[in-house]
């Protein structure tokens, strides 16, 4: 698969809860979804901003909430990426399957974040990693989460990132 002049090739399964403006509210709850990103004996060229991304924010106190609002919370999904037998010219910018929790108002509380899983699997396969405008070529395997605030901040918890390379050429 050649992406060519398309672009910037993106595969989301991203979860966003709803905001909240009653007071005694919380925000919704957001998971992220599964993106399955397989070359199996194949190549993908895809320039150098490939994003799969599995990102869940937390709904959040409305900018009008007055009195006790809570942040809801956020679960990442999954990002799994396979190379089999085949050859990935490009790089990832970015789209690992992170969380942030909600905002809650000044007396509430915020969301808690917990992070997802990446895995990147690659089995007698090749990554031609591409630069980016300032010259960056990525890989990234990764989780990235945040509470949310509050008169007391919402938890956060790391999630998992698995690297497996075998039979590299």
């Amino acid at each position: 698969v050649n992406f060519g002049t398309i672009g910037n090739p993106r595969m989301f399964a991203r979860a966003y809860g709803g905001n909240v403006m009653a007071n005694g509210g919380t925000g919704g709850a957001a998971t992220g979804g599964t993106i399955s990103l397989n070359i199996h004996g194949g190549t993908l060229n895809s320039g150098n901003n490939l994003l799969p991304s599995s990102f869940a924010q937390g709904g959040s106190a409305g900018t009008t909430a007055t009195g006790i609002v809570n942040g809801g919370h956020a679960f990442g999904g999954q990002r799994n990426v396979s190379i089999i037998n085949g050859t990935l010219n490009g790089s990832f910018a970015g789209g690992g399957p992170g969380a942030q929790g909600g905002d809650g108002s000044a007396l509430g509380t915020g969301g808690n974040g917990t992070g997802g899983t990446a895995i990147f699997f690659m089995d007698n396969g090749t990554i031609n990693a591409t630069g980016n405008t300032s010259g960056a070529a990525r890989v990234l395997a990764f989780t990235q989460n945040a509470g949310g605030r509050g008169m007391v901040g919402g938890n956060t918890g790391g999630g998992e990132g698995n690297v497996t390379i075998q039979n590299n050429r």
